[in-house]
């Protein structure tokens, strides 16, 4: 996991696209909670929460919510954004694999692909150990990857991609892979303009990040959920527009798993 990402990036994330997928799944999750039976209040762990836009929304129907993330920057921003909605969440910056607090939570959610940034088996071992750890007896995890087919082929088709739907944002994304290791990299530059001239003459911030990203086979995470002592519920290949079986093209999965 690369602890540099997100230091120039989080306040780009919270005012472009980013942010909307965790607002889509606020919007899916009350028929995920029919669905699967999952409690509408209690004590919520939101593991790699970025800039809180789950957190706040559960929060404001009544769940005590902690937050985590290992960006102090992400974080920041989820402060900042959970005052203005006069919400009250714990945010606590900390590691998934390690820095989950051994607390007893009725659910924990880990969204927008944060445990792909894991880049070993072991790695993934750890995390889901640690939200084991962190959950009551019946709380349930729900999370979402990846897929291999995700980010090795469909992430890759793209090549390079230029965004511009700010004035003042030129975004470049570059995208290529370690096929042997299921390893994708994602090299994003960001341009920004200064709003104002200087002596007639606009000044543009140059900003660089690195992500990267491993998948493993839907088979794989599922085994070791189980060696962990997750009961596994579902694997969906879509919750956005509905309910899907996972298929060998899907880019994404989600989980619902459930601690005896």
């Amino acid at each position: 996991m690369n602890e540099t990402i997100y230091q120039n990036f989080a306040r780009f994330y919270a005012s472009e696209q980013y942010a909307q997928f965790s607002a889509h799944m606020l919007e899916v999750f009350p028929a995920l909670q029919e669905r699967y039976g999952l409690p509408c209040a209690g004590r919520l762990l939101d593991i790699a929460c970025g800039n809180g836009t789950f957190g706040i929304g559960m929060a404001q129907q009544g769940w005590q919510v902690y937050g985590m993330d290992q960006s102090a920057a992400q974080l920041e921003i989820a402060a900042r954004r959970a005052i203005d909605e006069a919400v009250a969440v714990d945010w606590q910056q900390g590691d998934m694999r390690e820095g989950v607090p051994a607390q007893e939570f009725d659910m924990a959610t880990c969204w927008f692909d944060s445990i792909n940034y894991l880049l070993g088996e072991a790695d993934w071992r750890s995390a889901f150990q640690a939200a084991y750890r962190a959950l009551k007896p019946g709380g349930y995890y729900l999370f979402d990857m990846n897929t291999i087919y995700g980010i090795m082929v469909h992430w890759q088709s793209f090549g390079t991609t230029i965004e511009n739907t700010n004035p003042l944002l030129l975004e470049i994304h570059r995208n290529h892979a370690d096929f042997e290791h299921n390893l994708a990299h994602l090299h994003i530059t960001i341009f920004e303009r200064e709003p104002e001239p200087r002596n007639g003459e606009y000044l543009w911030h140059r900003y660089d990040e690195i992500h990267t990203e491993h998948a493993l086979p839907v088979e794989r995470v599922t085994a070791l959920l189980h060696e962990t002592g997750f009961n596994v519920l579902d694997v969906l290949g879509g919750v956005m527009t509905g309910f899907t079986e996972p298929r060998p093209d899907s880019r994404r999965v989600w989980f619902v798993c459930r601690k005896p």
